[in-house]
């Protein structure tokens, strides 16, 4: 609930932020005496800590989701004998498995969560540190897996 409050916080002193001190755009431009038009000023950007806050949850978001995935693979595994052979085995029944449980192994769900930048998954059977590995790549190239301490 604090961080849901502090995001709500932050929302709201990016807006006054950025709506604070701007100038009509009716006014005529004006030139100065060498003919050279001045570079328009840049529009002011979000709060920085707010753009890090905003990654870190998106970081901690694929954690969560990592270890939910590497959870269910496990349960995959007492159920049917045999790790999947791809994600999307956990939420449909793969021919040549038994033991499947009829709600698949995500809560239900039809498919597999997207990574929180819109990407899939990848899950490698056999893996190179545990019997399977999930990961994702950020933007800036950090790799998040199963394998992280926390």
């Amino acid at each position: 609930m604090n961080k849901l409050i502090w995001f709500s916080f932050i929302l709201s002193l990016t807006m006054i932020a950025g709506c604070h001190n701007q100038k009509p755009t009716t006014e005529p431009v004006s030139i100065p005496q060498n003919n050279v038009q001045e570079k328009p000023k840049p529009k002011r950007k979000s709060l920085p800590f707010f753009d890090t806050y905003i990654n870190n949850s998106k970081i901690e978001l694929a954690k969560a989701q990592i270890k939910l995935l590497h959870a269910s693979c496990n349960i995959f595994k007492i159920d049917t004998g045999q790790y999947p052979e791809e994600l999307i085995d956990l939420v449909t029944k793969p021919d040549n498995v038994e033991n499947w449980e009829s709600m698949g192994y995500l809560d239900g769900e039809k498919q597999v969560p997207l990574d929180p930048w819109g990407n899939q998954y990848t899950y490698k059977y056999p893996g190179e540190i545990f019997k399977f590995d999930i990961y994702c790549i950020t933007p800036k190239g950090k790799k998040i897996s199963n394998s992280d301490p926390r």
